[in-house]
């Protein structure tokens, strides 16, 4: 050996966590639901995205955060990074979307989140998804952040396995 030691990864315990992962996607999905009931309301759908996550930022050790930036929803802090589930919006958070982030974070339980680590936006930390009960969220440190590919492999595992359990029967032509 060279001297040099291999660090060891201890992967935490929701590091697979498909009930977390399933409840943000149903954030995600809430705030779409929101957004599409006015037409003069738009949000850009970047769910599907697979470069949607960032492992760089925003990891948490348990439970989720919801960031809002300039007026509008924009993410959802996750144990496997920044889920960055949509893109473009209109407006700039006044008006209808004010209304509309109220409603969300009554659903979601939220709390108002002052985090240790720099943010764009105003946090809040998710307690609840219309009445199910979420982990407390905490922040991961970011010395203590995984790897791009750790996080990419288990993401990609459950949303594969989120479409296979949510995907609509197919139609048959007849």
């Amino acid at each position: 050996m060279n001297g040099l030691k291999k660090k060891t990864v201890k992967l935490p315990r929701n590091y697979e966590d498909y009930g977390l992962y399933v409840a943000a996607r149903k954030v995600a999905d809430l705030v779409f639901e929101y957004a599409s009931s006015d037409p003069n309301r738009w949000l850009q759908d970047t769910r599907e995205d697979p470069g949607g996550l960032d492992a760089a930022y925003n990891q948490t050790e348990s439970g989720l955060f919801l960031e809002i930036y300039r007026g509008q929803i924009s993410s959802i802090w996750t144990p496997w990074g920044d889920y960055i589930f949509c893109g473009n919006t209109s407006g700039d958070g006044t008006g209808s979307w004010r209304l509309v982030n109220t409603e969300i974070l009554k659903r979601l339980c939220a709390a108002r989140y002052r985090p240790k680590q720099e943010s764009v936006g105003i946090v809040f930390a998710i307690h609840c998804v219309d009445k199910l009960q979420l982990p407390q969220p905490v922040e991961r440190e970011p010395q203590n952040y995984l790897g791009d590919d750790i996080t990419r492999t288990a993401w990609d595992n459950m949303t594969r396995r989120y479409k296979e359990e949510h995907m609509e029967d197919p139609i048959e032509l007849i």
